[in-house]
């Protein structure tokens, strides 16, 4: 009998359940090479793209929104756009500062991609910088000589729960910028529902189209796992079923379990499929008692620390650290990180010192 030689690049470990790594190893879309093969659309999709297809052809300019929770895959679906709409140019800036200045440095930054650009941009200083609606002016020069063109911005929700001065100048910016912007360019926006509270009368001024992406259904939760597994099969193998060494029940579990919520549940994925033990004989076997615990259906489940490590080696390096600290360590938006430390905050784990920083109390 044949042998089945090791793919290149494929780790071991994970060859017994026919995939060449796991799949779920990247959390978010921003680990991924592409996203259109990972990608399940649906009906927010499909207007998003009929939106800013119809903006780009009949030459008209547009704002459109995407308003969904954290883990909703709202960047996931920009880089969808971007992937799709390859004849238009794509300028993607994930807003990661609740500071205005640093917000215009960024978005200024990702649009001087040219020599064009440079040239028709003027150098910038503190004083441009300064005034959201220079900075407007700037943009919009750069963005209306060329011909189509379709502006990301991510997370805007981290500058607009800043202080109220820094809210004020993004929103002038976003207003000045779309009085500003000739035919064929859209700006395509993504935020958490926090945002729209503060900035929704200026976004339903301009005419903006805002979507809401809510929970993914069970049919579009099997294929996101099922698409996730098929990208790390084990190529010419035919596997027991689509989401091998998982079942379709137990796929349906962890969408429950994550209240459909498509970044909880590539992270409950992650865990179950390291918990998939090797049965008797060398096969592959479910272990459904732990299956069970892992998915909050037994009495045994184990209890996690909700103290996220990354913290936990940010303070023990370097001691008491700021929210921003926080966020790059954890990898995410201010906002988010608020949350998280919020949460911890009222669990007792992290308190303030009177320097305003933050202390584990644990440790």
């Amino acid at each position: 009998m044949a042998r089945l030689s090791t793919p290149r690049g494929a780790q071991a470990g994970y060859l017994r359940w026919l995939l060449v790594g796991n799949p779920f190893a990247h959390l978010s879309s921003e680990g991924l090479d592409e996203v259109s093969s990972y990608h399940v659309p649906t009906e927010v999709d499909r207007k998003v793209l009929e939106i800013i297809e119809k903006a780009l052809h009949e030459g008209v300019h547009e704002i459109v929104v995407l308003v969904g929770e954290f883990g909703s895959g709202k960047t996931q679906r920009l880089r969808y756009v971007a992937e799709r709409i390859d004849y238009a140019d794509r300028i993607y800036v994930k807003i990661d500062s609740d500071d205005w200045v640093d917000v215009a440095k960024s978005i200024l930054g990702a649009i001087r991609s040219s020599l064009l650009d440079k040239l028709l941009m003027r150098k910038v200083n503190d004083s441009i910088l300064s005034d959201p609606l220079l900075v407007a002016e700037q943009v919009a020069s750069a963005l209306n000589a060329r011909e189509r063109v379709i502006l990301m911005l991510d997370e805007i929700e981290n500058v607009l729960t800043g202080t109220k001065k820094d809210a004020v100048a993004f929103a002038k910016f976003l207003k000045a910028l779309h009085q500003r912007l000739e035919g064929g360019k859209v700006i395509l926006i993504a935020c958490v529902p926090k945002a729209i509270s503060v900035i929704g009368r200026v976004l339903e001024s301009l005419g903006a189209h805002i979507l809401r992406v809510g929970p993914i259904t069970p049919r579009e939760a099997s294929e996101i796992i099922r698409r996730r597994m098929s990208k790390y099969r084990v190529e010419g193998v035919k596997s027991p079923n689509p989401y091998y060494p998982l079942t379709e029940k137990i796929v349906l579990k962890i969408a429950e379990k994550a209240r459909y919520n498509p970044r909880e549940m590539i992270r409950i994925a992650r865990t179950v499929l390291s918990h998939v033990t090797v049965g008797e004989g060398g096969r592959i076997a479910i272990d459904e008692r732990r299956m069970l615990s892992l998915l909050g259906g037994g009495e045994e489940r184990k209890k996690e620390s909700p103290l996220p490590d990354q913290l936990v080696e940010l303070y023990r390096s370097s001691g008491p650290f700021t929210l921003r600290e926080a966020a790059q360590a954890l990898g995410k938006g201010i906002v988010e990180t608020l949350s998280i430390i919020r949460s911890l905050e009222r669990a007792g784990l992290i308190k303030r010192d009177s320097s305003g920083r933050y202390v584990l109390t644990a440790h």
